[in-house]
């Protein structure tokens, strides 16, 4: 799947003997992102700088969520208009055009709860938080960054020879705009009517073993339990004929896709494990809970050993989906392996 103008790696099945195709190294990728990190740093003041910023080690990189709560960092709604520039220019650096998109919306959807619940407290778009980890400005360290609200929490490390992108959370209430200009915009349609239309590619047979006993009522692997889902339910991809098994990677990648194709190409190499000893796509499962119709709330996930991905309905209207790295649960590794090559006092 093509997003905007960005080349992304070939939807084709490989065996595990095949080269890799050629990759930038993680410092190449990460260089845009690191200028336009220090470029958002130099604009602020010093009081903004020192609620925007947090030593690598932090226990806040591990404290991320979705919910309206207050937050540690700097707000959007403490930046002046050309640092919200520079912020939404980090932004781009790390997203694809669609990604970029999508959590734009996100935020301007709480302007549209504000109008909805006549709560403008609550509801505010200025109070997304951006906490940069570490120091951008060093090309040896590792450092990230997380932009983070209602409904959007974006966490990204790098190290000098990795990109760490997890989770990645993305929600939308309502999840389709009832009224107004926008009227019939749904800010997730691709990775909802996407799995519909895989859902229902399947025999009758194959849907049985994909269905599971209960709907749950939201994401399960949420904070602190990124790494809950130990057993996994659902159809095998050995199960499903080599179309499907395209088709089923192609879903998988409309969530990768959210990422600017560098970070894409890096996160897609690992969670399909395209060049390990293993076939590709040994292990995947996809599960489904509520009826197969895009109109009724419905649940589904696609886990691996390298990842997973949930998507859930919280009703008609209101949607949260997440994607989490399980080879590199909140970039745990990148942290060690930067403790390892710099000696810390």
């Amino acid at each position: 799947m093509l997003t905007g103008c960005q080349t992304q790696p070939e939807l084709v099945l490989v065996t595990a003997a095949e080269e890799a195709p050629p990759q930038l190294p993680a410092q190449a990728v990460a260089k845009p992102t690191r200028a336009a990190a220090n470029a958002l740093l130099a604009s602020l003041s010093p009081e903004q700088k020192d609620k925007a910023t947090r030593p690598i080690s932090d226990p806040l990189r591990k404290d991320w969520h979705f919910i309206p709560r207050e937050r540690q960092g700097l707000p959007m709604g403490q930046m002046s208009d050309a640092q919200k520039t520079l912020l939404h220019k980090l932004m781009q650096t790390a997203l694809s055009d669609s990604g970029y998109l999508k959590a734009t919306d996100i935020i301007w959807l709480e302007t549209v709860l504000a109008e909805m619940e006549k709560n403008p407290t609550n509801r505010d778009a200025g109070k997304y938080t951006l906490l940069i980890f570490g120091d951008p400005s060093n090309d040896k360290a590792t450092w990230g960054w997380r932009l983070e609200g209602h409904h959007l929490s974006i966490n990204l490390t790098y190290s000098a020879d990795r990109i760490g992108v997890t989770p990645m959370f993305y929600g939308s209430n309502p999840a389709v705009v009832t009224s107004g200009a926008l009227a019939g915009k749904r800010i997730l349609a691709d990775a909802h009517h996407r799995a519909v239309a895989f859902a229902l590619s399947l025999s009758e047979e194959q849907r049985a073993k994909m269905m599971l006993a209960e709907k749950p009522k939201d994401v399960i692997t949420s904070p602190g339990r990124e790494a809950s889902l130990k057993e996994p339910v659902g159809i095998s991809i050995d199960q499903m004929t080599n179309g499907q098994q395209n088709a089923l990677l192609e879903l998988v990648r409309i969530h990768i896709d959210n990422l600017e194709s560098e970070h894409a190409k890096s996160l897609y190499n690992r969670m399909v494990n395209l060049f390990g000893d293993a076939p590709l796509l040994q292990g995947y499962t996809f599960a489904w809970a509520g009826p197969i119709d895009a109109d009724e709330p419905f649940y589904y996930r696609i886990q691996s050993p390298q990842f997973v991905i949930e998507y859930a309905c919280q009703g008609k209207n209101h949607v949260h989906c997440v994607m989490h790295d399980l080879t590199d649960p909140l970039q745990d590794d990148l942290l060690k392996a930067h403790f390892v090559q710099h000696k810390h006092e």
